[in-house]
């Protein structure tokens, strides 16, 4: 493999490792809260947090460009903190990746946790040990314990999402850094067309 390839597979790794675990440490807690709420208001969150769903990844891609870009008040203070530009950075990767994937791991930990019963919500307040549920055995962890499960499809659905398209030419591609997959079907057809070693 070249070394552009090479680069461009450890990128899409790092990238999906840390906005998974990004993802995980702030859309659990934005999901208990959803699911929580009782009033009207709420909606409005969740209807920004499924923004991503409903807009074209270019679209989204190209508003987070123009609130990176470096005449911004949030590229402007990032530049200032930072001494480097957002825009085009590995952190602007992160950072549109997180917007790109959150409802796909707010959206199953939300109804998972809506599906906790109140009853077994307060056993583990109170600390009450006569439950044999692993709810009421864990005050320190919550409701983790028994959304384990729930946890890790949020995982695994953001880690097999496609990254969103930043930096990219007009025709969805991100100049000098081939996209990992297509890297490697190249690679493929050309061994295949090589024939036998």
């Amino acid at each position: 493999m070249s070394t552009a390839e090479l680069d461009a597979i450890y990128l899409t790794i790092a990238l999906a490792t840390i906005t998974t675990v990004l993802l995980l440490i702030l859309g659990t807690p934005l999901a208990w809260w959803l699911s929580r709420q009782k009033a009207n208001w709420p909606a409005l969150v969740e209807a920004i947090v499924a923004m991503p769903l409903i807009l074209p990844p270019t679209v989204l891609g190209f508003y987070l460009l123009l609130l990176f870009a470096p005449g911004t008040a949030l590229g402007s203070a990032w530049e200032r903190l930072t001494g480097t530009q957002l825009a085009f950075s590995f952190s602007a990767l992160v950072i549109g990746s997180v917007i790109y994937s959150l409802p796909f791991v707010v959206q199953p930990l939300q109804a998972a946790f809506q599906r906790v019963p109140n009853g077994l919500l307060q056993a583990a307040a109170t600390g009450e040990q006569s439950s044999n549920h692993p709810l009421a055995r864990s005050r320190s962890w919550g409701l983790m314990p028994s959304q384990r499960p729930w946890s890790t499809t949020s995982a695994r659905r953001r880690a097999s999402h496609p990254l969103p398209p930043a930096r990219t030419d007009g025709a969805g591609r991100t100049p000098g850094i081939p996209a990992p997959p297509l890297a490697c079907a190249n690679r493929i057809g050309r061994s295949d067309a090589a024939g036998p070693a």
